[in-house]
């Protein structure tokens, strides 16, 4: 029997790419984690590709999609999974984002890079 990475190379790269466009990343390919708690319309829609990923993915081994867990990012968790899966690493940064009051507030700043590109692609 095929696994779902063998049947569904097409779906898992479209899902992946869709990731991608909902987290808005930044020219440095980063995301702001501060403000993807702030923006609700991302998160319902990384949550909402639920079911379209159970379909592609190998599902039941990720925390998202276990009855009966709770987490408190669950977009963030979905993401991460299933970007991970494709080949994607993650790199976290301690953060200061400045809020339009002036404070800064403490937060974590994420690079997704692709496993073949280079972290820093000017050296």
């Amino acid at each position: 029997m095929r696994t779902k990475k063998e049947l569904y190379p097409a779906e898992r790269e479209a899902i992946t790419q869709k990731l991608i466009d909902i987290l808005s990343l930044q020219s440095d390919n980063s995301f702001i984690l501060y403000e993807l708690d702030a923006d609700i319309e991302k998160q319902a829609a990384i949550c909402a590709l639920k079911p379209e990923i159970a379909r592609v993915f190998s599902a039941s081994q990720k925390n998202a999609f276990k009855p009966n867990t709770t987490m408190k990012r669950e977009y963030l968790c979905i993401a991460r999974a299933i970007l991970k899966e494709q080949g994607y690493t993650f790199v976290s940064s301690d953060y200061f984002y400045k809020l339009p009051s002036g404070d800064k507030k403490r937060t974590v700043k994420y690079f997704v890079v692709r496993a073949s590109q280079p972290l820093n692609p000017t050296i």
